[in-house]
């Protein structure tokens, strides 16, 4: 797994991600920290705040959805869902 750092202000809200395999997380930017990687009480902390998020990144390859037909005969293409990508082993700064 590659280091990542990235920058930007921490909203401090849990989400949920995904639509076949679903997964509570915050986010910051388009990057994932599982809760099980920050506790309740840095959330708090970090809340509405710029910081630094550095870590391993660690990308979640999105499923296929199977492809379907309809009574009509129409073939609809699988779906497939969008890559999670998570900081995982994540270190925070406070930046001012």
């Amino acid at each position: 797994m590659e280091e990542i750092s990235v920058v930007g202000v921490f909203d401090g809200k849990t989400i949920v991600v995904g639509n076949l395999t679903t997964e509570t997380v915050y986010k910051i930017n388009e990057y994932c920290i599982a809760l099980a990687d920050m506790s309740e009480a840095q959330a708090a902390s970090f809340k509405g705040k710029k910081v630094l998020v550095t870590g391993k990144l660690k990308i979640v390859v999105g499923k296929y959805r199977p492809t379907k037909t309809s009574t009509d005969g129409k073939i609809y293409e699988p779906y497939k869902e969008p890559d999670k990508k998570f900081i995982v082993r994540p270190t925070f700064k406070v930046i001012e």
